[in-house]
């Protein structure tokens, strides 16, 4: 990848040489929003299982990927989000609730963080564990 970064003038810690930088190029969204909803669950079954300050074994790190836990792992997202994301979060093993956008102050529609914070209350109370939220900027529908 370093060679895109220097390409379009990029360079320093964006280069993968660097040893801070680096990443990877998708091809379409979906790609993206399925390798984000991978690295949330592994992510929030690494801090569940080890903490957040622990290194992990190879075999920990595999063995995160078939955890029983990531049944209990909730993605929230808008009722207007892609379908994309309910599709990754269902490749990945993972529970996704599609929570309803409310009119905004400045005449937009989206969700409040009162409303994504009820949703992960409610889901904490039955046992299950908020694990991303998933937003978006603009959608095809129209209300």
């Amino acid at each position: 990848m370093d060679w895109i970064c220097q390409m379009i003038g990029v360079g320093g810690d964006f280069l993968h040489t660097s040893g801070k930088g680096g990443g990877v190029i998708q091809a379409v969204a979906g790609e993206a929003i399925l390798n984000i909803v991978t690295c949330a669950k592994f992510r929030k079954l690494r801090e569940i299982t080890h903490g957040t300050q622990a290194t992990i074994s190879d075999q920990q790190r595999e063995e995160l990927f078939c955890s029983p836990l990531s049944s209990k792992l909730v993605v929230y997202m808008s009722s207007q989000s892609h379908f994309c994301i309910p599709k990754a979060c269902r490749i990945n093993g993972i529970r996704y609730r599609k929570l309803q956008p409310s009119l905004q102050a400045d005449g937009n529609f989206g969700l409040s963080a009162s409303t994504v914070l009820d949703a992960m209350e409610e889901d904490e109370g039955r046992g299950l564990v908020p694990c991303a939220v998933v937003l978006n900027h603009g959608t095809t529908n129209t209300w």
